[in-house]
């Protein structure tokens, strides 16, 4: 069975790159897993408090396992899938089909939320909070990038009228919403149009 740690060289440093891209264009962490929740590719622009969750492995397996259920929820119908993770983090979880099966997720995210917002998304594991007598987590915490447009909601990723592939909707968010792209510098830009263009052949689609 294909999944997203047996494709082919091209295709894999292909979709690597182009979420590398995209990552670092919209200020986003992001990785890719199987549906399993095991990282195949680097941890791109990760926070430091992610970074260090990884490092530790009481931490990893929750952050694998939140990939995962993340993952599989949004491929129950194919749309993003916004959640809290069990750091309390936002994330949000695509399903990659090639094939029309199932290969694995792309994972974005690491954001704070500082209002209500937040209890409206999925809460796909309970909350872990022992992290917090770690004095290293706790100053890096500081660092999670902060989402502070309290009337904003991240449901917008959701909706299939936005657009008819996942990277289309993302860039709708981010130029009219979440300004999570901050600058319109030519490279930039191009890059999210390079993910975009090839998002539509790899099939990363929200369905119509």
């Amino acid at each position: 069975m294909e999944n997203i740690s047996t494709l082919n060289s091209q295709s894999s440093l292909q979709l690597s790159k182009t979420i590398q891209d995209f990552a670092l264009a919209a200020d986003f962490g992001s990785v890719l897993v199987d549906i399993h929740g095991k990282e195949t590719s680097d941890l791109y622009n990760f926070s430091p408090f992610c970074q260090i969750m990884r490092s530790k492995p009481e931490f990893k397996s929750l952050c694998q396992k939140c990939d995962a259920f993340g993952g599989l929820e949004a491929s129950k119908n194919g749309n993003p899938c916004i959640y809290r993770c069990h750091a309390g983090l936002t994330d949000i979880s695509l399903p990659i089909i090639r094939n029309n099966q199932l290969i694995g997720f792309a994972l974005f995210g690491q954001v704070e939320m500082n209002d209500d917002t937040e209890n409206s998304f999925t809460r796909i594991h309970p909350i872990v909070t022992h992290w917090e007598s770690s004095p290293e987590l706790r100053q890096a915490r500081k660092k999670s990038r902060l989402l502070i447009r309290l009337k904003l909601n991240l449901r917008l990723l959701c909706s299939k009228q936005l657009a008819t592939t996942t990277l289309t909707t993302l860039t709708h968010v981010n130029k009219s919403s979440l300004t999570f792209i901050q600058t319109k510098k030519r490279q930039k830009i191009q890059s999210i149009r390079k993910m975009m263009r090839f998002a539509r052949r790899f099939l990363i689609l929200i369905p119509i």
